[in-house]
């Protein structure tokens, strides 16, 4: 199950989140994001980090542009997309970030539900509920709501950002290994019961 720290911008978070059980860790390329890092920095943090880490660019769409092919990240976190016309070429893999009712519309491709774009708002989980689909989860989870996400929903991955940082870009220490431990041990409890969460 994918469990990925965003908005990534210092070395000692990352390596922070690993020690505490991520998997999965995101790095923000969108100019206007208070979590911006210029894909050289990233570069550099992306060569100290395991090889066994996936590195997720996000990427908000924007015509012509595909720096994101050069960087040493496996998969493309897509914003702004609203049809599967507006997807580009890319040999990367891709998640396609989209709302719980946009998620029908990209049959084909691996999402991820965050209308929230890095606020900390919270997708209405009821809409999620008869969603006939896998889905990664982003938006609003905190320490305090992911055994429930994860008991309810059931989703294929989990993606936090604002409820384990002390300001926008910054990890708090604390929060972070609340929140991997929570999830870390549900998943487990529930592998063990026989529930969905693999």
């Amino acid at each position: 199950m994918i469990i990925k720290v965003c908005g990534i911008t210092r070395l000692e978070d990352a390596l922070e989140s690993i020690r505490y059980g991520a998997n999965a860790l995101g790095f923000n390329f969108y100019p206007s994001s208070p979590r911006y890092l210029c894909p050289e920095v990233a570069q550099t943090i992306a060569e100290q980090l395991p090889s066994n880490i996936l590195l997720v660019a996000i990427v908000v769409t924007q015509p012509g542009e595909d720096f994101w092919e050069q960087l040493p990240f496996k998969t493309v976190q897509l914003h702004g997309v609203k049809t599967p016309t507006q997807i580009p070429t890319t040999k990367k893999d891709l998640w396609i970030a989209t709302s719980p009712s946009g998620a029908r519309l990209f049959p084909h491709h691996d999402v991820i539900i965050d209308t929230s774009w890095g606020t900390g708002t919270q997708a209405d989980w009821t809409k999620l509920e008869g969603l006939r689909r896998t889905f990664i989860l982003s938006g609003g989870l905190t320490p305090e709501n992911v055994a429930k996400a994860l008991d309810q929903l059931n989703p294929a991955g989990l993606d936090v950002c604002s409820g384990v940082e002390k300001y926008p870009g910054i990890k708090d220490g604390q929060k972070l290994r609340k929140f991997l431990t929570r999830a870390r041990e549900r998943i487990d409890n529930k592998a063990d019961g026989g529930g969905q969460v693999t």
